[in-house]
């Protein structure tokens, strides 16, 4: 039997969606990087730092959470999750590439960018780190070399199906880096900044 807090959470979801739709917007989020919709839907929101926003939405089957990012940012993310139908805590990492591995096993995530240990996520995407083509050049000895060239984003999202990580209580933070900073440099940032975050999904 659903509790209150439960059915409270299904029904905001429910209100948001129709409101949304009565006003032109979406109903639901798009996994598309961008989080603008998600100040009419979403149940909650966490201001992380300057220019950096959480927001996390979620219905009957999935969970969706979408952060903002001051300009010049990567904002590469791992999502550290313990939930119900997982055996023990799993880390999901998104950048240019996805993958997740046992949070308590960070010898288990890939060795480098051509490891085949990318792409193994499944019940969960992300939206990457754009690639933004390459550059082949030859370095002072002849050899040919690459260089990658990245987009930076004003946003990172995430979208977790319940059916992969169970219905009941989640507990989470995440990590987010490559963030522009006020001097110019990058910050890392951890939200929350001590302890977890609960989710109660059903």
């Amino acid at each position: 039997m659903m509790g209150k807090v439960t059915v409270l959470s299904l029904l905001l979801a429910a209100f948001a969606a129709s409101a949304a739709e009565r006003g032109g917007g979406p109903a639901y989020p798009l996994l598309d990087g961008e989080c603008g919709e998600y100040p009419a839907l979403a149940q909650s929101k966490h201001p992380v730092a300057d220019d950096v926003v959480l927001y996390v939405f979620q219905d009957r089957d999935y969970v969706w959470l979408c952060y903002t990012l001051p300009a010049n940012s990567f904002g590469m993310a791992d999502l550290t999750v313990a939930a119900p139908a997982l055996k023990k805590p799993l880390n999901l990492h998104v950048s240019a590439q996805l993958g997740e591995w046992p949070a308590d096993e960070p010898n288990a995530a890939p060795a480098g960018p051509d490891s085949p240990r990318w792409w193994n996520h499944r019940g969960w995407s992300g939206t990457t780190v754009p690639f933004n083509g390459a550059k082949a050049t030859l370095d002072e000895t002849g050899k040919p070399e690459v260089d990658y060239n990245f987009r930076m984003t004003r946003a990172r999202e995430l979208q977790l199906s319940k059916q992969r990580f169970g219905r009941g209580q989640w507990r989470w933070h995440i990590d987010i880096r490559n963030v522009a900073d006020e001097k110019g440099g990058q910050m890392s940032l951890r939200f929350p900044k001590e302890g977890e975050q609960t989710l109660r999904a059903e």
